[in-house]
């Protein structure tokens, strides 16, 4: 699930980020456990508080290849294609999560354990590069906490 705009930053939920860049924060950042070897995915969600667009233009981590996608449909059938960049609006949340936007991890080095931490850098044009962990946890408990934090942000 995607959610851009009709969103106002200065609604949301006052928690902690786990990490900031300037005038973005991101939030929520999880990682399911691999569901094969070499693969798996990241979710999380990014507010704009500034007046200007930024745009998430790369994600990196130690543990293999790190690559921004979309869900698509083409004659009905769900794909994944590859984004270089993703704009984050002003004033606006840009969430990555199953079935949109999010981070596909290809070539790991070990699969992600549930329990374990993936450490990823995320690079913006404007706020520059941060880093953030994000806890490896089933699959379920992933989709049950970006259910949880759906319904406290814009």
């Amino acid at each position: 699930m995607l959610f851009v705009g009709g969103g106002c930053a200065g609604d949301i939920d006052v928690r902690r980020p786990v990490a900031t860049a300037g005038q973005l924060a991101v939030y929520d950042a999880l990682a399911p456990a691999s569901p094969a070897p070499e693969v798996a995915s990241l979710y999380f969600t990014v507010v704009n508080f500034g007046a200007r667009a930024d745009t998430l233009e790369q994600i990196g981590t130690p543990l293999g290849t790190a690559q921004l996608h979309t869900v698509v449909t083409e004659g009905g059938r769900s794909l994944m294609r590859h984004v270089e960049a993703l704009e984050i609006p002003p004033g606006d949340t840009v969430r990555l999560a199953p079935g949109g936007y999010h981070v596909m991890l290809t070539d790991l080095a070990t699969p992600l354990r549930v329990g374990d931490t993936l450490r990823v850098t995320i690079t913006f044009a404007r706020g520059g590069t941060l880093m953030l962990d994000a806890p490896v946890l089933t699959y379920t408990d992933v989709l049950e906490r970006l259910e949880a934090g759906e319904s406290d942000k814009p």
